[in-house]
This record gives C-alpha cells, sequence and structure tokens, in this order.
C-alpha cells in the first residue's frame, strides 16, 4: 500500500524538500497531500477564493514532488454550495501543475475529473500515437510495446 504525506502546517513547508527526499528511502511514498484546509489556519490565513495566502505554499510542494518524482494532489475545497469556485480551484490546480484534488463530497467529482482528466487534445493525440504504432507494428517497422 502506498503512502501519502499530508502537507498541512508551516512545519512541513519548510521541511518539504526533506520530507519528499524521503521517497528515496521510503519506497512506499507515491505522493504529498496537500492539507489546505489546517494549512490556511495553521499561517492565520483567510480562505480566499483566489488562495494567494497558499500559493508559496502550492507550489513549494509541486516543485519538491516533482523534483523526487512524487505525484502531489491539492487539498480539499471546503464550500460545497460554490461550485464556480470549486470549479476555480480545480482550474488553478491544473494550472499549477497538480496531478489531482482532493474531494469530500460525490458531488464533486465530475468536475474534478473535468479539470485533471485528459484533455480532447491530449486523447486525440494519444489515439493518433496508437494508431501509427499500430501501423508500423503491422508492417514489422515497430518493436513490441513492453507496458
Amino acid at each position: 500500500m502506498g503512502i501519502w504525506a499530508m502537507v498541512e502546517t508551516p512545519a512541513a513547508v519548510m521541511n518539504i524538500k526533506e520530507i519528499a527526499r524521503s521517497a528515496n528511502f521510503v519506497p512506499r511514498l507515491e505522493a504529498l497531500m496537500m492539507g489546505t484546509s489546517d494549512l490556511t489556519n495553521e499561517l492565520h490565513a483567510l480562505h480566499h477564493p483566489d488562495r494567494v495566502p497558499l500559493l508559496y505554499s502550492l507550489s513549494s510542494c509541486l516543485v519538491a514532488a516533482r523534483a523526487f518524482k512524487l505525484r502531489v494532489i491539492d487539498g480539499v475545497h471546503l464550500n460545497l454550495n460554490d461550485p464556480n469556485g470549486f470549479a476555480a480551484a480545480c482550474a488553478q490546480g491544473r494550472a499549477l501543475g497538480f496531478d489531482g484534488k482532493s474531494l469530500i463530497h460525490p458531488k464533486t467529482v465530475a468536475e474534478a475529473n473535468k479539470a485533471f482528466g485528459p484533455r480532447p487534445d491530449e486523447l486525440a493525440h494519444a489515439e493518433r500515437v496508437l494508431t501509427a504504432w499500430r501501423e508500423a507494428q503491422a508492417h514489422g517497422e515497430a518493436i513490441p510495446c513492453l507496458g
């Protein structure tokens, strides 16, 4: 079973490089998970729609995760009666480079999948690559796929 390390305190953000680096010694460490609600409170910041108080922390954790080949999951959006705010937070997380969003209610799944799932142009590109590979393989011009 994989380990996802919660990042929800200023101390965790300050030590994120060492936490992420521990993946070299703890192979089960797979992801960093942003605890944005607790982190906002610990920072004595306000929960703000643009999440400006969290941008340093979000970016620091994202960079550390990428440096050590970990996934990184954006934190929850607490206001379940704010679908536009949730969509904006998902779009911001995707734009920053997060791999997904932590969810607290099933009604948010579709919007999170829309934001973090493959875009139509990405799916079309993948289909073109697969088609080209299958055609090359059929003509003996491609090596077998090992995945």
